[in-house]
């Protein structure tokens, strides 16, 4: 397993409708909020323990590389939109580690999961996820209570969707509110999930790089940022 901080994930500004709690409208992405201060080891060592393992095996003077032991991952995870590391836990399967980690969502020092799977051959330290992680899956929220997110290349242009249940509603109404760190998000009421509907839907996308059909997806309207 490997860990790097300073690294974020390639979010685009959204036209979804996100606010600062007790704050005007404001036009944001999922995962894109003020960086704080952090100490880069006592992050990434939170990070890990989300997963269960926090046994760091070798950490470079710069603070930015975390080696941990596991290696040979295919995909990695990103936290809080700042803090990425590989999955992969000797006796456990990465579903079931993305359940056991979205069970801990707490919508506070918690609050954020993405997972991009790792270009063939490579390792997550060989990468630059804000110019390679193109094509993911993400979330926020917390575990009783959260929004889903998916992203994809088509023709060489980024799509991003909002994951939710079928419904026979054709125009859903944006009346849910998602709250995570400091920000709440709208959603229709079929776009809400808990823990064990997200797994779901994270399982499938590890086993088959996608969401199911059964699923509906809202097309979000991304532009630069």
């Amino acid at each position: 397993m490997q860990c790097i901080t300073g690294g974020r994930p390639t979010i685009h500004r959204s036209g979804g409708t996100l606010r600062r709690r007790h704050d005007t409208h404001v036009p944001m992405p999922l995962l894109e909020r003020a960086m704080r201060a952090v100490i880069a080891v006592g992050v990434c060592c939170t990070g890990l323990a989300l997963l269960g393992a926090c046994s760091i095996v070798q950490v470079s003077h710069n603070t930015r590389n975390f080696r941990i032991a596991k290696m040979g991952s295919t995909h990695a995870v990103c936290v809080n939109g700042r803090t990425w590391y590989t999955i992969g836990v000797a006796g456990r399967s990465n579903a079931d580690q993305i359940r056991e980690t979205l069970a801990r969502l707490d919508g506070t020092s918690f609050y954020a999961l993405l997972l991009w799977e790792l270009p063939p051959g490579r390792e997550l330290d060989q990468t630059s996820p804000k110019r390679d992680a193109v094509e993911y899956i993400q979330c926020a929220g917390m575990a009783e209570r959260m929004t889903i997110e998916v992203r994809r290349l088509s023709n060489r242009n980024a799509e991003q969707f909002v994951v939710g249940r079928t419904t026979s509603v054709s125009d859903p109404k944006m009346t849910e509110t998602v709250r995570w760190d400091a920000f709440e998000t709208m959603v229709a009421p079929s776009e809400v999930f808990n823990a064990a509907e997200a797994a779901r839907v994270f399982d499938a996308y590890l086993r088959t790089g996608w969401v199911p059909e059964s699923y509906n997806l809202r097309r979000m309207t991304l532009t630069p940022g």
